[in-house]
């Protein structure tokens, strides 16, 4: 039987965006109020995921909504499935791109100061850096690795990141 909005009960795309236009009324702010919806990890994102996103930035448009998706650039080849879902928000302008580089050497001693509080011995931030190119995620996960290992600024295990010693969550995210 026909529901109120023209769709049938139990019709699964019917279903589907029924729920797509149930999270856009959830997202929408309040009068003079602004919501950011941020989506990490898109290239890990299903098709479900992936219509949702394109479905929203396309009801967002008169709200003042702002949604921010973060992906690794290094995943995606052209037939990821996400390649299509960027290159369609691209091309029907509902969305920009801001591509983050890797930190530099002093940015990189900048983190690892405010992670240790202290302003870290110079070995460990070229040690740091010549082993994770800038990459704030892994250097974050070598250096919690080098602390849990009781190596907590200073004292670096000989030699200094030995490549057998990556941390679970590092491998598990190269191995993804």
């Amino acid at each position: 039987a026909p529901v109120g909005d023209g769709y049938s009960l139990g019709d699964p795309q019917a279903e589907r965006r029924r729920l797509f236009q149930a999270i856009h009324q959830a997202l929408r702010p309040a009068a003079g109020r602004v919501n950011v919806l941020i989506l990490e990890d898109l290239h890990w994102s299903d098709p479900a995921s992936q219509d949702l996103l394109l479905h929203l930035a396309r009801a967002v448009e008169e709200d003042r909504v702002l949604i921010v998706g973060s992906y690794r650039t290094d995943e995606i080849h052209r037939l990821h499935p996400l390649a299509a879902l960027l290159a369609r928000l691209a091309r029907d302008r509902h969305s920009s791109e801001l591509r983050l580089a890797p930190l530099s050497r002093a940015e990189l001693a900048e983190l690892l100061a405010d992670t240790l509080g202290a302003d870290p011995p110079a070995p460990l931030v070229t040690a740091l850096y010549e082993r994770t190119e800038g990459n704030p995620f892994f250097a974050e996960e070598l250096l919690e690795a080098l602390r849990a290992a009781g190596a907590p600024g200073a004292a670096l295990p000989e030699p200094p990141l030995a490549t057998g010693a990556l941390p679970l969550s590092i491998k598990d995210s190269i191995l993804r």
